[in-house]
């Protein structure tokens, strides 16, 4: 797995900080919730602690020769020829235009099932067009399908908590919410020191938490591991509803964090 290390430093003991999960935009898509999207974007540039981490699927990226493809699950921004041209780049730019305010906020973009498959079936590298949109031309923000971002909170020079994220795009398969619930604590049990899992494809929303003891100078402490399955940015599609899908959970994910007081709170939110 890929490690980011990001340094963040703050002014007061009272300082708090809110990072945003977004998951499956699907922009491309005519379910894809832009207005949504576009309202949480003004709401991260806006808030001077806010910082915000991607967990894949920003796109459709479905192009005119794959099965999948259906025109009735265009938007109006895709119907032109020189669009229809080039399905995936359009895409890509589109993304990368609307998250463009807050690209600096960035603190890592996971690659999505759809991301992927376009690179396998169609050599076409969307995910490394998109970080490189949202990085000025460099690679900071990749984290593949699953990575680690390790976020060290500072005061006066001096560090005053540190704090893990596994954040992975997700493969948890399933109708029912108890499947995606086992694959999240599954996530949580992989890796030493981690404070929080972060994971999305569901298209689902969750919030479990998992007890841990870790050692300290004399004896154990005991840590709460928070684990949140982030719902989609998007609506129901047709391609769930032909296959009998539950109905998607649409929102995103806001995990807050006070360092000075080491406290950490998660909230999912509907849009």
């Amino acid at each position: 797995m890929r490690c980011i290390t990001r340094h963040i430093e703050g002014d007061s003991r009272a300082d708090t900080y809110r990072i945003y999960a977004l998951a499956d935009m699907h922009l491309g898509n005519v379910h894809s919730n832009e207005r949504a999207l576009k309202t949480i974007v003004k709401e991260i540039e806006a808030d001077d602690s806010a910082l915000w981490i991607g967990l894949g699927d920003y796109c459709e990226f479905i192009n005119l020769h794959d099965p999948r493809f259906d025109p009735r699950e265009l938007p109006g921004w895709l119907m032109g020829g020189d669009q229809l041209a080039d399905i995936a780049r359009t895409e890509c730019d589109y993304a990368a235009m609307i998250l463009a305010p807050i690209k600096d906020k960035c603190i890592g973009l996971c690659s999505g099932n759809h991301e992927d498959a376009i690179l396998r079936h169609s050599e076409c590298d969307v995910y490394a067009r998109l970080i490189e949109a949202l990085a000025d031309g460099k690679h900071e923000h990749r984290l593949d399908h699953r990575g680690i971002v390790s976020l060290v909170f500072k005061r006066g020079g001096a560090s005053s908590m540190a704090f893990t994220i596994m954040a992975t795009h997700g493969s948890a398969g399933g109708r029912t919410q108890g499947a995606v619930t086992n694959r999240l604590a599954d996530l949580i049990g992989q890796a030493d020191g981690i404070d929080l899992v972060l994971q999305g494809h569901a298209h689902k929303g969750q919030h479990v938490q998992a007890a841990k003891f870790r050692p300290g100078r004399y004896t154990t402490r005991q840590v709460t591991i928070h684990g949140v399955t982030v719902p989609a940015m998007c609506a129901d599609m047709r391609y769930a509803e032909s296959k009998d899908y539950s109905a998607t959970s649409e929102g995103y994910a806001v995990i807050t964090i006070t360092p000075d007081k080491r406290r950490i709170g998660v909230g999912l939110h509907a849009v």
